[in-house]
């Protein structure tokens, strides 16, 4: 599955400012009309201006709660609501199954359960789950994935779509699979990663067997 783009931040008034300027040319060549025809000036500004606000190439999407101890206490529910599936078997018996066993090419094993893949989504109740082999043979849980169809009810071909509010605060950017309609975010719970918790890739893990250690995974 190929990642396509990601939502940027942008300028939440760009929509407003060329509305104002659309406006102020539009009086410039109706200033010998009556009162009805300023009127109608006043109202296709207004329009102009939602519809700009609609462009989601510049509007940033985030989770009203913004503060890191709201999303380390979030992060520490998905801990909670997957501590089970640190062993494998668990998991198995959930309905997660494996999709890869080389995923983003450094032998992570992928296990998804599509019964949970929909329009929604449930911060306790990720659609995939990521493993590192360790020495041992066995799987270590790294991380856990989240899979969002694009929302019926805001999709549109012509636009990109929006993304799920997701976590607290702006760091979770969910990456736009178009091909498959799906919204992607990878959260490394159980190992460390110096390109951030939500990133996508984990640059601090490579190809190899890793050795059980106490700590996180580096």
């Amino acid at each position: 599955m190929k990642t396509i783009s990601s939502i940027k931040s942008g300028n939440r008034n760009s929509g407003h400012y060329n509305a104002w300027n659309s406006m102020k040319r539009s009086l410039s060549l109706f200033s010998g009309f009556n009162a009805l025809h300023f009127a109608l000036i006043i109202c296709m500004a207004i329009a102009f201006a939602s519809c700009s606000n609609d462009d989601t190439d510049s509007v940033l999407y985030e989770n009203p709660g913004n503060t890191d101890s709201d999303r380390a206490a979030e992060l520490e529910s998905v801990k909670y609501a997957v501590k089970s599936f640190e062993d494998i078997n668990n998991a198995v018996a959930a309905g997660f199954s494996m999709e890869s066993s080389d995923y983003l090419g450094k032998g992570i094993y992928y296990y998804t359960n599509k019964d949970r893949l929909d329009h929604t989504f449930e911060m306790d109740k990720p659609e995939g789950l990521l493993y590192r082999k360790m020495s041992d043979g066995s799987l270590s849980l790294v991380a856990v994935a989240y899979r969002v169809r694009y929302s019926i009810s805001n999709y549109d071909s012509s636009k990109l779509p929006r993304p799920p509010y997701g976590f607290s605060g702006t760091d979770d950017f969910w990456s736009n699979h178009t091909a498959t309609q799906i919204w992607a975010l990878n959260v490394w719970i159980n190992a460390s990663n110096p390109e951030g918790v939500f990133a996508t890739d984990n640059t601090s893990i490579s190809n190899t067997v890793a050795t059980r250690l106490n700590q996180p995974m580096m």
